[in-house]
């Protein structure tokens, strides 16, 4: 069974469905053309499956496509972001600043 990424506008969100089950979500926040990656989630009985890494390429290959860039905020994409060098092009190197 593979593994489909969604983006879920309405929501905030990208998930990852494995046939008709949602296994996970990464959760951001549009400030422009910047997608600020808050939360990812993979639900317990879908870990250990490489989804997390499945979802992180999905919604980079879709930033990408809509000309926009991505600020991991997670530790999981900030990890996922730093093993994948490819994808430094659409990288936001500096984010706003916490208030």
């Amino acid at each position: 069974m593979s593994a489909r990424v969604v983006h879920a506008a309405e929501q905030s969100r990208y998930e990852i469905w494995l046939g008709e089950e949602l296994a996970g979500y990464a959760e951001y926040e549009q400030a422009g053309d910047v997608v600020r990656l808050t939360a990812t989630r993979i639900y317990d009985e879908f870990e250990r499956r490489g989804l997390g890494s499945a979802l992180a390429e999905g919604l980079v290959v879709d930033v990408r496509n809509r000309g926009q860039r991505v600020l991991p905020v997670c530790p999981f994409m900030v990890w996922w972001v730093a093993e994948h060098p490819e994808c430094g092009d659409i990288v936001e190197p500096d984010g706003p600043e916490d208030d």
